[in-house]
């Protein structure tokens, strides 16, 4: 039997719950701040030190989508710097007048609408699944056959 390895997409843990990269990300925060430490007075350090927390943070603790924040920011930037290629051009139409309807005025004008009755019916059909059926929904069936222009089923 041969043995699988897995997990191999996991990184391997160092010192505690940090791996090789979040150290190396977390030492250079350090050592950013031990620069701004010696070079700036306290008022200037805490204000540009805690936009270096804040992005140490990131980069070495957030994963958005399951990737690394560098290669999330990497991904952003080459966005904007890489050209972008669109490949589908869309074909242009003439213009058509819209097409006409089939119904003339008078059969529009006569055309009966449904009334709650019959909507209860139609439903109380669908319900049951055609178990249920009554005059009324034969009725409907075939006005609805006559004006498609369909003929019924011959049995």
């Amino acid at each position: 039997m041969q043995i699988v390895p897995q997990f191999i997409d996991t990184e391997d843990k160092v010192a505690g719950p940090f791996t090789w990269k979040q150290l190396a990300w977390l030492a250079l925060g350090g050592f950013i701040l031990f620069i701004l430490w010696r070079t700036l007075d306290m008022a200037g350090f805490i204000v540009f030190a805690l936009p270096v927390i804040a992005i140490t943070g990131a980069f070495t603790f957030y994963r958005p989508n399951g990737m690394t924040f560098a290669q999330y920011v990497y991904f952003g930037i080459a966005y904007f710097f890489k050209p972008h290629i669109f490949t589908w051009q869309r074909e242009v139409q003439k213009d058509t007048p819209p097409p006409k309807n089939k119904e003339s005025a008078s059969e529009r004008i006569t055309r009966k609408a449904l009334t709650e009755d019959d909507i209860l019916t139609l439903t109380e059909a669908i319900d049951s699944r055609g178990a249920v059926q009554n005059e009324r929904l034969q009725e409907l069936i075939k006005q609805n056959l006559q004006r498609s222009g369909v003929k019924g089923r011959r049995n």
